[in-house]
């Protein structure tokens, strides 16, 4: 009989499913993981903690109760504990992990989620957010011959058994970022809170977008330099950005330097959401791609989608491979798992 060891969080186990290793190895991990959990944030992080503003407070809490729904309706039974988000000094992150990580991570070992304080409130929900939906996926761990474990599956993604690839890598984020980016129609977009955010992120928008516009630049420029406008959720202080922008005593070349030395700034800050957009468009190309190979046993680019979600979230790859496997030929799911993955460092 199998011991299942558990954590403080409802009695939620860190890992769906471990394989490797003998059963007392295993055992071994789950109560590792399960003291893991009664701990708080690693003590490198301590002393950067800060306290909610209780506008901080609402953004997360929002996320919090968004993001537990959809992955609930997607199969998830995970429960995420609020009290084990924790919220950090501006820049601590990238300090403590030497640029490892930007502005946020996960851990479903310790069961925890750090994101660090943002200028933006909407910027810091959809951060949250990203982190959450992740915490909601399944995940399974793995032992090796020499007894030390590492994550073996996280939502859709899965690295191979000699970990020489990580199959559906691009998948996994594109799931989140899509899912992330819901989140910011239906409650940011709509929720007077982050009111001030959206008025003045889309008035640079439009400022931005009529001057590209009246530059008469080449169809393909104009059309690239539209979208990658258009894919800013975001723009931090927008508010006093757009004051530059329309002030009428500068000339339109320093505005213009003014806009784009802040953009590079601030996206290399991480304090630019776009929400993945490069993993989301390689994600809805396949997705079409499978529809047209299909020659119609594929319609529905939603459903499809929600498939591929629900084997994410509840760890259970065989409805999805037998929907491709079935509509594109045997051995299309492991294909498109690998185009959809990369090679593991």
């Amino acid at each position: 009989m199998t011991i299942l060891y558990t954590s403080r969080m409802d009695h939620q186990p860190s890992f769906e499913q471990i394989i490797g290793g003998t059963q007392e190895d295993q055992d071994a991990l789950r109560i590792k993981a399960a003291k893991a959990t009664e701990r708080g944030i690693e003590e490198k992080y301590e002393q950067y903690i800060v306290e909610r503003t209780s506008s901080e407070d609402a953004a997360i809490k929002s996320a919090v109760s968004y993001t537990s729904e959809v992955a609930r309706q997607y199969g998830s039974t995970k429960q995420v504990d609020e009290k084990r988000i924790f919220l950090l000094k501006s820049g601590a992150i990238q300090e403590v992990s030497k640029n490892d990580m930007r502005k946020g991570f996960h851990d479903p070992f310790n069961q925890i989620i750090a994101v660090d304080r943002y200028e933006s409130i909407a910027v810091l929900a959809v951060r949250v957010a990203h982190e959450l939906f992740h915490m909601h996926s399944y995940h399974s761990a793995q032992i090796f011959q020499d007894t030390n474990s590492a994550i073996y599956r996280s939502g859709i993604g899965m690295l191979g058994r000699e970990q020489e690839w990580a199959y559906f890598s691009f998948a996994e984020e594109a799931i989140i970022a899509t899912l992330s980016k819901r989140f910011f129609d239906e409650v940011i977009c709509h929720d007077p809170l982050y009111e001030e955010d959206i008025r003045y992120t889309g008035l640079i928008k439009d400022w931005i977008i009529n001057n590209i516009k009246e530059a008469e630049l080449p169809e393909d420029k104009m059309s690239s330099r539209m979208s990658f406008i258009q894919e800013i959720l975001i723009f931090p202080n927008g508010k006093s950005v757009f004051e530059v922008l329309i002030d009428q005593e500068k000339k339109f070349a320093i505005k213009l330097g003014y806009f784009s030395d802040r953009y590079e700034k601030e996206l290399k800050q991480g304090n630019i959401m776009r929400e993945r957009r490069k993993e989301r468009e390689a994600f809805s190309i396949v997705l079409d791609r499978i529809i047209y190979q299909s020659k119609g046993a594929i319609t529905n680019k939603e459903i499809l989608f929600d498939a591929f979600a629900r084997a994410h979230f509840t760890g259970n790859y065989i409805p999805l491979a037998r929907l491709i496997d079935g509509a594109l030929g045997k051995g299309s799911f492991r294909a498109i798992a690998t185009e959809l993955g990369e090679k593991y460092d």
